[in-house]
């Protein structure tokens, strides 16, 4: 499982989880003290990042932190991610 995100040493990390069923767990972290609404824009994870209702997730802001926090399952270990991220409607670079 690889991911690359465009500024991931700056402001956000994937963290990566091998899950029991032996696919991956992909949490996604964004950091800042100005962001209100956060969304990863990324079309190889397009299909695994909508709701139940077909909504786009959007991460949730860890309570006390300046993290924000997106979480996705059963990722096959040969699955390969280009991401950035959308911040308060601005993709960043």
């Amino acid at each position: 499982m690889q991911t690359t995100g465009s500024n991931a040493a700056r402001e956000g990390d994937a963290l990566l989880k091998r899950q029991e069923n032996g696919l991956y767990q992909v949490t996604f972290l964004y950091h800042s003290t100005e962001a209100n609404k956060v969304v990863l824009e990324s079309d190889d994870l397009y299909e695994r990042m909508l709701d139940e209702n077909d909504n786009l997730k959007a991460f949730t802001k860890i309570s006390g932190t300046d993290t924000f926090e997106l979480q996705l399952h059963d990722l096959p270990a040969d699955a390969f991610c280009c991401y950035n991220f959308k911040v308060d409607g601005t993709v960043t670079s």
